[in-house]
């Protein structure tokens, strides 16, 4: 991957990466200020070569989480940010140019990671909340951004903390690890 670059000369570290179901797609989070932190590439199907499709600049240093649908990104900051948001943007089919959704979308805690599901018309974010590990439940507007949270939601997961959240393939079962659960 041809690494980004930061604009406040910070060194690239903390790459989080996702494609879009197609394959068509790359995206970068990468940890850095000052400049974009947010990138798409087009991915050649044939040679697997990236061609730079477009970049944002978020106001996080890193955006750890990064998950794709259709035409649509959907990114959450690193915890450490204590930002309880996440961001969409729309992806333009041709060039990958990013667009920012408005506005951003509130969590109910500082996020730590999310999942789509595999239909791709509802989304899961995991963090700490009051009752230990929590799950939102938002579903996917047609604008592509999310709507409010859903009803029941946030569910306890059971343990002290939710530190990674994915779907099962088939969207019958999400799955939530979390660091010091007993």
């Amino acid at each position: 991957i041809p690494i980004p670059p930061v604009t406040n000369n910070s060194t690239v570290a903390n790459v989080a990466l996702a494609a879009d179901s197609g394959g068509q797609v790359l995206y970068a989070g990468v940890a850095g200020t000052g400049g974009p932190n947010v990138f798409s590439f087009i991915v050649d199907r044939k040679t697997g070569t990236l061609s730079k499709g477009g970049s944002q600049a978020l106001p996080v240093s890193w955006p750890v989480g990064l998950a794709a649908v259709e035409q649509n990104l959907y990114v959450i900051p690193d915890p450490s940010a204590k930002v309880a948001q996440m961001f969409t943007f729309s992806v333009d089919p041709i060039n990958a140019a990013l667009t920012s959704l408005s506005p951003n979308v509130a969590l109910p805690g500082v996020p730590h990671s999310l999942a789509i599901a595999p239909s791709g018309s509802w989304l899961g974010v995991a963090f700490d909340g009051a009752s230990g590990g929590e799950v939102a439940w938002f579903l996917r507007s047609p604008n592509g951004g999310a709507t409010g949270l859903q009803p029941g939601s946030p569910t306890s997961t059971g343990g002290t903390s939710a530190d990674s959240i994915t779907v099962t393939p088939d969207g019958k079962f999400v799955v939530v690890a979390g660091g010091g659960t007993t």
